[in-house]
């Protein structure tokens, strides 16, 4: 079954990020994903903001979903990255960014990634548990709020 704990690592999961704008947002993230994955953070880079170019993943109410199909990818990877202050992301609604879900897909596996995006969009419009992902103090609180959703 696809279920969005199954793709979520402890070491993928931030708290806290720094980041001065939407693209060092990408830039750090990128990295913690190369760290772990070994998919390359230019890569990454590329492929977000190509996804980018088609109109923005911030879906509103602080959230952001940047996502991409890369073709070196071996499995899905999902990186959340709570910041320490909203970042002007070019949201629907115009606010700014303070959760992102950077969801990384190997090509050929667009059901996941399409059940992945639902899911996590589904979670995130629900109030009360965006507004807990959004007041996680730290990574475990995050990782407890998933499972409980799932």
């Amino acid at each position: 079954m696809c279920r969005l704990e199954n793709y979520l690592k402890k070491e993928l999961v931030i708290c806290g990020l720094t980041a001065s704008d939407k693209s060092d947002a990408f830039e750090k993230i990128s990295a913690e994903i190369e760290k772990s994955s070994g998919i390359s953070s230019g890569e990454i880079i590329r492929s977000i903001n190509e996804r980018e170019s088609h109109g923005s993943t911030g879906i509103g109410s602080g959230i952001a979903i940047p996502h991409a199909r890369i073709s070196t990818a071996k499995e899905i990877v999902i990186c959340i990255a709570s910041l320490d202050h909203g970042i002007e992301y070019g949201s629907l609604d115009g606010e700014d960014v303070k959760l992102i879900f950077m969801l990384i897909v190997p090509e050929g596996k667009n059901l996941v990634y399409l059940k992945l995006l639902s899911q996590i969009s589904l979670m995130c419009n629900d109030k009360t548990v965006r507004n807990e992902l959004l007041k996680a103090g730290v990574e475990d609180d995050i990782v407890n709020i998933i499972r409980s959703m799932d």
